[in-house]
């Protein structure tokens, strides 16, 4: 098989494949399909400290003798990381190909004991977002636009933890809720 055929077939089979990343929920009560959003972003060093005991240790606990856990819920930390993006907007670029929004979150930059971490945000899509219709450009991104201003639901933030001498590393959820979710605008 030639290097055209191969890199057809894996752009074809990118967008229904699933990554650990995905929300733990049933997909199908959501009604709609989730799109994604995948960015590079640098945060406070207290967030990056609390990040790495909830990974490490999980949550406080003096009941369980888990004193070294961080304090703070997974939705504060992941509030943490929305409070970081630039204007608390989220951005109007979405996909709805998991895959596509971890391509674009560049794991590829994460360093342990770093303040910058690649994430993705899953949220629901409104009735204003669209597919752009821009031809056979850019069809394999699976794109979703949501005008600016637009409020979208956060239902899943996760982010890439790079490998250390204590953990192997990868793609971490680090909260989902549908019923609860992060209201942001676009």
């Amino acid at each position: 098989m030639s290097m055209l055929h191969q890199h057809v077939r894996e752009v074809l089979n990118e967008y229904n494949q699933t990554l650990e990343f995905r929300g733990t929920y049933n997909y199908e009560d959501l009604g709609v399909e989730p799109i994604y959003r995948g960015l590079v972003l640098k945060v406070p060093y207290y967030v990056s400290r609390e990040v790495r005991k909830l990974f490490k240790f999980g949550l406080y606990s003096e009941e369980w003798d888990n004193l070294k856990g961080t304090e703070f819920t997974e939705k504060e930390i992941a509030e943490s990381f929305i409070n970081s993006l630039h204007g608390r907007s989220a951005g109007i670029y979405w996909t709805k190909a998991a895959r596509i929004a971890g391509t674009f979150a560049k794991p590829e930059l994460a360093k342990p004991r770093s303040h910058t971490y690649s994430i993705v945000f899953q949220a629901m899509p409104t009735d204003v977002g669209f597919m752009p219709d821009e031809g056979m450009i850019f069809w394999d991104e699976a794109e979703w636009r949501q005008p600016k201003g637009t409020m979208l639901d956060i239902i899943g933030v996760s982010i890439f933890m790079p490998a250390s001498k204590d953990d192997e590393g990868g793609w971490k959820i680090l909260w989902a809720s549908k019923s609860n979710p992060i209201t942001v605008p676009s």
